[in-house]
């Protein structure tokens, strides 16, 4: 019986491994927003679009009820991990490398701009095109 049960815990183990930890998109979007706002905070820019990590389980449950990536890819769902990912690899803004952090924060915009249908761009309510939208115009 607990060979059976280490067989189970390790089988259980393998596929949280191989699968990620199971954010949902609505996680991964206010995540990256979130981690945003903390990097950016150094350099005087509210890269957070207002989400922070008061308000971060708020933020995820409203994206939720709205259903906004309801009608996204797997794809698109993927393109919204990558960008979180994109943000957590930048580096944190100070004013020695704020040039370098903006490069990197439009690299991670751009390129989920870019990953994410069109399809999934206008049933995914405000959400992406706003946000998206807002970042790319209040930083430059």
């Amino acid at each position: 019986m607990k060979k059976l049960a280490r067989v189970l815990c390790a089988a259980m183990a393998a596929s949280m491994v191989l699968t990620g930890c199971g954010n949902s998109a609505c996680e991964d979007f206010v995540d990256a927003f979130v981690e945003l706002g903390e990097k950016g905070a150094a350099c005087g820019d509210d890269y957070s679009s207002g989400i922070t990590d008061a308000n971060r389980d708020e933020s995820v449950e409203q994206c939720e009820a709205e259903e906004t990536f309801e009608n996204c890819s797997s794809d698109d769902q993927a393109a919204i991990r990558d960008f979180a990912e994109c943000v957590s690899d930048m580096p944190t803004c100070t004013t020695a490398n704020e040039e370098n952090f903006q490069v990197a924060f439009s690299g991670c915009i751009f390129t989920l701009a870019s990953d994410v249908s069109d399809e999934c761009f206008s049933t995914s309510g405000e959400s992406i095109r706003r946000k998206v939208a807002r970042m790319t115009t209040s930083h430059y």
